[in-house]
């Protein structure tokens, strides 16, 4: 059977583990096998309380507390979601009615040493929630020009109270696959607006190029029709023979 060259596929890894120099081992698998786009959705824990948990935060930047980030840009506080793609998912967000917020996050590897000091230090700083993997996917994105978004999905308070890591109906999953469904079906559309604005540009390019070596050539025949005459009035040695 003859593969659609128009046909989209779509796959859906869960339970990988939540360790940024995995999620990055797994997403460099899957762009050299041919993946475009990857969107990220890790559980996350409440730096600075927006509501009570479950809910999401489109991760625009990452809070750089690990160590994969530095093996792919060089040494700063944050890894960041392109602007680009930051509008594509609050698009997004809009078309799935997803409660959803946008800010920055803190990824670290080490969730045993999240400690008081650095949590005020984080909420300080307008840090909404911790994670685990952001940084280091949105450093990839950076390195090698990769379409990566990450969503965290806040659904604890750091272990606070008993009912912490409830995730709601199904933990979470339907609203999560709304989300991501809905941010892949943006991508899709503005990709195919953007090829086809580029596909628009490469004819038109062509049908002025085609234009102008028309003209160019019409102009050659005028100009050989000009000066035929002169050749066959012309004596020997290109001299006009005068009465």
């Amino acid at each position: 059977m003859q593969r659609d060259p128009e046909a989209v596929e779509t796959a859906y890894l869960r339970d990988m583990i939540n360790v940024n120099d995995a999620r990055v081992l797994v997403a460099e698998e899957l762009f050299a096998s041919g993946c475009q786009l990857i969107i990220s959705m890790s559980s996350a824990g409440q730096i600075t309380p927006l509501g009570r948990p479950p809910y999401f935060v489109l991760i625009e930047q990452a809070l750089r507390d690990e160590g994969t980030s530095y093996h792919y840009l060089p040494p700063a506080p944050y890894s960041t979601l392109r602007p680009e793609l930051a509008a594509l998912a609050c698009a997004a967000r809009e078309d799935s009615g997803v409660s959803m917020y946008t800010g920055a996050t803190w990824t670290t590897d080490a969730p045993f040493r999240e400690t008081e000091a650095l949590i005020e230090a984080c909420r300080a700083n307008g840090i909404l929630a911790v994670e685990m993997e952001a940084a280091a996917l949105y450093a990839l994105a950076e390195a090698q020009q990769r379409d990566i978004i990450c969503f965290a999905h806040v659904t604890n308070q750091m272990a606070q109270d008993g009912e912490d890591f409830e995730k709601g109906p199904d933990q979470g999953s339907h609203a999560a696959l709304e989300l991501i469904g809905w941010t892949a079906h943006t991508w899709l559309r503005r990709r195919a607006e953007t090829n086809g604005v580029q596909a628009r540009e490469r004819d038109e390019s062509a049908s002025y190029s085609a234009g102008a070596a028309a003209q160019h050539a019409q102009l050659g025949d005028r100009s050989v029709e000009a000066t035929a005459p002169l050749q066959t009035i012309g004596g020997q040695d290109g001299q006009a023979d005068l009465p």
